[in-house]
């Protein structure tokens, strides 16, 4: 065997595992994709085919189930899953990239024979039959052969039935339709710059010497770059003047705006990204409270605020739906209350389907558990808001029961809570309104950001 021939078996072995990691395991495609990377040994040119195997195959995973799906005998959830891994690979380079038919085929028969020996002549027939079906133009058009629009569009753009229909009944169908294709372009890498160690321009222009092309993002301290590779090998990155946020985010931190010399904590900080923005609005002036469950996850946050020179950033470890937990957390830094609180909760994450594509393949039974979660989330930080302080409540996810469904029923509950919006060309493109007020929501089709909904919620001033 030639040493392309073991680099590209290696490329293909990998693909295979990290999606069986993804798959079958629930791991996040980019964690394990890293982790994959990093052991391999490959080169830079064959790290860059595995990520678009990786990505492209789980993105367009679900339109290549459709095709599999129509020469397939037997359902496909019948199908063992290493061997439809492998069908997918395969039906991604036969039908979306330039790699030969011969090395598309034969590789990912190859991948069968490894798992499971006896299906490598029904793999190689499958692909060898969806090349031809390619070749004669005579693949099947979901459009044609489905009465259900919705389900055609779910075939067409690889998305699950259940999501399309759910945002249909949000934004209707000709906005599912935008939305989809949003999230099947390649999203930009936003930036966020540090204020008190760079400006804008200057961060821009070292990175433009450096070949990088960057544009100005919609918010005064923000880029967008395409830039591939490693984020930590950028000019300026170790410097700490900029970290990767994308624009929705960092609209959170604009929305919260916490007063500099405020007292704030963050109940849900990891990886560090809102609460280290919050330090920065704050001009490093006051604390900001960083608070994740998970120790491992609490470093990350200090060692994010220590490369952007954030000393107002303290990092903690303790469980946010414990009531006991966070008091004795803020008795220990000397406080009984808070100035502000950001609830960056645990969500579907589904304004992030064009970044994680992985989560296609994850029904929403989950969503009904994650809103119980926000709903406690919520109530044992609302009583640690002094009066005349506020609360921040964000999600990355487009769901209306983990976005205004859950600040209604909060609003509900807690009469002495008001929605508070604040005034500015900055937040006003993202503004919905909710009840008799407005909250921050933003779509990837309509505003080129992740989907994320947010919303202020001031306590009232004591009546003494």
């Amino acid at each position: 065997m030639s040493h392309e021939q073991v680099g590209a078996q290696a490329t293909r072995v990998l693909a295979h595992a990290v999606l069986m990691r993804v798959l079958r395991d629930g791991a996040y495609a980019d964690r394990a994709l890293s982790h994959g990377l990093d052991r391999s040994g490959l080169d830079a040119r064959n790290r860059g085919f595995v990520t678009d195997l990786v990505y492209g195959t789980l993105r367009h995973g679900l339109r290549l189930d459709y095709y599999l799906g129509c020469l397939v005998k037997r359902p496909l959830r019948k199908v063992p899953l290493p061997t439809l891994v492998a069908l997918r690979l395969g039906a991604y380079q036969l039908l979306e990239t330039r790699v030969p038919d011969h090395g598309a085929v034969g590789e990912a028969v190859e991948l069968v024979r490894q798992h499971n020996p006896h299906q490598a002549g029904f793999a190689n027939a499958i692909l060898r039959e969806l090349g031809r079906r390619r070749d004669a133009a005579t693949l099947p058009d979901p459009a044609q052969e489905m009465r259900d629009p919705l389900e055609a569009l779910a075939a067409q753009s690889a998305h699950p039935l259940w999501l399309v229909q759910l945002v249909e009944r949000e934004i209707g169908e000709v906005e599912t339709r935008a939305w989809v294709a949003a999230n099947n372009e390649v999203a930009p890498l936003y930036l966020r710059v540090n204020p008190c160690r760079a400006t804008r321009d200057d961060v821009a222009q070292r990175l433009r010497e450096a070949g990088v092309q960057v544009e100005l993002g919609p918010l005064p301290l923000s880029l967008s770059t395409r830039a591939g590779g490693a984020v930590t090998a950028l000019p300026g990155f170790a410097e700490g003047h900029f970290t990767v946020q994308d624009a929705a985010a960092q609209l959170v931190g604009v929305l919260a705006c916490p007063a500099a010399g405020s007292f704030v904590l963050d109940a849900c900080a990891a990886p560090g990204g809102k609460a280290t923005h919050l330090a920065e609005l704050m001009c490093n002036h006051g604390q900001v409270l960083a608070v994740d469950v998970h120790p491992g996850k609490t470093r990350l946050i200090a060692a994010a605020a220590v490369r952007l020179g954030l000393a107002s950033v303290v990092a903690g470890t303790a469980d946010a739906t414990s009531p006991e937990a966070l008091r004795d957390l803020l008795r220990a830094h000397g406080r009984s209350d808070c100035d502000a609180v950001l609830v960056d909760a645990p969500c579907s994450g589904l304004g992030t389907v064009r970044r994680n594509p992985e989560l296609r393949y994850r029904g929403p039974k989950i969503i009904e558990e994650l809103c119980a979660m926000q709903d406690r989330l919520l109530e044992t930080c609302a009583p640690l808001v002094r009066p005349g302080g506020h609360l921040t409540y964000a999600v990355c996810t487009i769901t209306a029961a983990e976005g205004p469904l859950r600040v209604q029923a909060f609003l509900e509950r807690h009469r002495d809570f008001g929605l508070d919006f604040p005034l500015g060309p900055e937040l006003e493109p993202y503004r919905m309104p909710l009840g008799n007020g407005a909250c921050l929501r933003t779509w990837p089709h309509r505003h080129g950001t992740d989907g994320f909904f947010a919303a202020r919620l001031v306590r009232a001033r004591s009546s003494s």
